[in-house]
């Protein structure tokens, strides 16, 4: 059974909700309210995204303990039939 991930659905959920949610206008209007330089806050959005970026999608180290989780409950399952 092909398809994405849930980590992987999850991050494209994640991007598309942002980009939705965080427009151009919306950042020009933190800059003005907060007072920020467009760079400033387009630096502070990029910083914000790359957070959730990371707890939607495992590192590589993850998915490794992951993988190993699921194997030994399958050798587990395999053992009781």
């Amino acid at each position: 059974m092909g398809g994405l991930s849930q980590a992987s659905f999850a991050e494209l959920i994640c991007e598309a909700l942002f980009r939705l949610i965080v427009t151009q206008e919306m950042i020009e209007m933190w800059a003005e309210a907060y007072g920020l330089s467009m760079e400033e806050a387009i630096s502070a959005v990029n910083m914000f995204y790359e957070a959730i970026h990371g707890i939607t999608s495992p590192d590589e180290e993850e998915e490794r303990v992951v993988e190993h989780v699921e194997e030994e409950c399958e050798d587990d399952d395999s053992g009781k039939e």
